[in-house]
């Protein structure tokens, strides 16, 4: 019985792991694939299909690393195209050195994954651009660490600033670039699900972490997560304040109790940060980003064939802030960027969120001519 029993689980196990790895090779394919469609080059000019079967690699194969306070954050990684830092922040061209040198003008650029450029290389993110932007004006030389992480909201970079000062590292401008995932997160960090899983499931033991790397505890671990996904759900709106308002989605999304509450956050994150912001002597900016649920004309966007999923409530959810932004205007330190594609007629996105490197370069410079024409940053 013993020996069947053995027998069974190594059998068990294999075929699972024929299984995933099948399944890991279908998706991998699939997003290589399309981006090697003749249809879809415009997005990569310059670039071969085999630097961007490598880039996507590069980009989707990188897991989270554990970090406390913020939950997760972009694991080290060192590639052709993608390049993360052991301190956290992932590479600009030229990038400056780490600690950063004081008598260099520094910025700490906090924002999720379009902020880190998901699907493009580390030479054209939004902080490539905006460092060399700023580089071409004035005396002291700038540098850009880019600190966006893939989900995050404000709460986390907030969080994350708070953090890097306690370690000693100040930065002359702390700038943050917000809104996609403040609303496709309402109900709080990416991974909280997850961690509410481990912390409610019970202590396990160190003699048993033998069996984590085995297709069975994949297998465990994907059931616990849909369980807990079913028990507790995602934060949904009431059927009450359901206002289907366009044939492009049927409406779910739209609840105004969920998006006020998602606005209040980041006021709120905002606040808080300016305060820390001016006890250590630093500008804080902050930006409202371009997405393509909101003034893009989507015939454009090539990777507009499926469902958004929850990114629908930012489609709805920037309705409210711009006129959160209008009737009670933030301040000169907050740029609105989000109409900054309005009236371009061409493909802006490397999928469905992610920002191409035209796009990148679009954003870095109205960021650069904003706090330059405000008088925001004095280097």
């Amino acid at each position: 019985m013993l020996l069947n029993l053995v027998v069974l689980l190594v059998f068990v196990n294999a075929a699972l792991y024929v299984v995933f790895k099948v399944k890991d090779t279908r998706t991998a394919r699939r997003v290589i694939a399309l981006h090697k469609s003749p249809s879809l080059r415009t997005v990569y000019p310059g670039m071969t299909a085999d630097d961007v079967t490598q880039l996507l690699r590069e980009t989707w194969s990188r897991s989270y690393a554990y970090e406390p306070f913020t939950q997760f954050k972009e694991r080290p990684y060192h590639g052709r195209f993608v390049n993360v830092d052991d301190a956290g922040f992932r590479l600009t061209r030229d990038q400056g050195p780490w600690p950063p040198d004081r008598t260099n003008y520094n910025i700490f650029l906090f924002g999720g994954s379009t902020t880190f450029g998901y699907g493009v290389p580390d030479s054209n993110t939004v902080a490539s651009y905006l460092q060399a932007d700023l580089r071409a004006n004035g005396t002291r030389q700038v540098c850009v660490y880019n600190f966006g992480r893939s989900s995050y909201v404000s709460t986390q970079e907030r969080v994350l600033l708070e953090e890097l000062l306690i370690g000693g590292f100040v930065p002359d401008m702390a700038l943050f670039v917000d809104g996609l995932n403040e609303f496709a997160f309402p109900a709080g960090p990416a991974e909280t699900q997850r961690l509410a899983a481990v912390f409610g499931s019970q202590p396990s033991h160190s003699r048993w972490r033998c069996l984590d790397p085995l297709p069975m505890t994949r297998l465990a671990h994907y059931f616990r997560r849909a369980a807990v996904t079913a028990v507790k759900g995602h934060e949904q709106p009431l059927p009450q304040n359901v206002e289907p308002t366009a044939a492009f989605d049927d409406g779910k999304y739209h609840d105004p109790e969920i998006i006020a509450g998602v606005i209040a956050r980041y006021f709120a994150n905002r606040e808080i940060i300016q305060a820390v912001a001016t006890a250590n002597h630093i500008r804080a900016v902050f930006v409202w980003q371009p997405i393509p649920l909101y003034k893009y004309d989507l015939h454009y966007h090539l990777f507009a064939t499926s469902d958004f999923g929850t990114n629908f409530f930012a489609r709805y959810g920037y309705r409210y802030m711009e006129d959160r932004v209008r009737d009670q205007p933030p301040g000169n330190d907050f740029l609105w960027c989000a109409d900054i594609q309005e009236h371009l007629h061409e493909p802006l996105y490397v999928d469905k969120v992610h920002y191409t490197a035209r796009m990148s370069a679009l954003l870095a410079d109205t960021i650069a001519i904003g706090i330059r024409d405000r008088g925001l940053i004095a280097h």
